[in-house]
């Protein structure tokens, strides 16, 4: 199954972050080469936070996520 992930870079000077869809199933084999790879499970818009509205926004996104697992 593919899902929204995070590859972190660390460069010389910069550590960097690239969002991608990956496949979990590979998820153990990045660990094991080295790659710092995390699965993002929430997003929330700036606009979101300055309402203050983060928690129910996540909360919706877990729900909604619950309910997308079984496709």
């Amino acid at each position: 199954m593919k899902k929204l992930m995070s590859i972190t870079v660390n460069g010389n000077k910069k550590t960097w972050s690239f969002n991608f869809y990956g496949n979990t199933e590979h998820l153990e084999d990045w660990w094991k080469d080295g790659l710092d790879v995390s699965e993002i499970c929430n997003t929330v818009p700036v606009e979101i936070g300055k309402l203050g509205l983060s928690k129910l926004w996540m909360l919706i996104q877990d729900v909604f996520n619950v309910f997308n697992r079984s496709k």
